[in-house]
């Protein structure tokens, strides 16, 4: 049975965050793959969703747990002296209860791995590069 979860904060991390990055030097667009995808529960620490067909953020209604969706992006298309001048991720929700919500975007600070990641062992994260509302 899923849960519904109350998107009133949706927190999303991840490695490499530029789905369409355009740059000064080599200058050109790249849309950039997603290597992995996985997202941890505090209501179940240690359990591994690396095969969900879903991705999970925010707080559970019933009891308040919060959900943290890991997004891991191929980087090796931009060239290693690119300046980066722009980025832009798109994310959509299909499900929320709330009228107005709230997301954080992270660069994680430590490997993962899609199959293995869980909220007992999920990697630390460096601090917020942007709130969306």
């Amino acid at each position: 049975m899923k849960t519904k979860f109350y998107c009133l904060s949706i927190i999303i991390l991840f490695l490499f965050c530029y789905a369409g990055v355009v740059f000064g030097q080599n200058s050109g667009t790249y849309n950039l793959q997603i290597q992995a995808d996985t997202y941890v529960s505090e209501e179940n620490p240690a359990a591994n969703y690396g095969i969900s067909a879903e991705l999970v953020a925010g707080r559970g209604l019933e009891f308040g747990y919060l959900y943290r969706t890991y997004m891991k992006f191929d980087h090796t298309p931009i060239p290693p002296d690119a300046e980066i001048l722009s980025a832009q991720l798109y994310v959509y929700m299909h499900y929320t209860t709330a009228e107005t919500y709230s997301m954080e975007l992270r660069k994680v600070t430590a490997e993962w791995t899609e199959s293995t990641v869980s909220w007992n062992n999920q990697p630390g994260s460096a601090s917020r590069i942007i709130l969306c509302n």
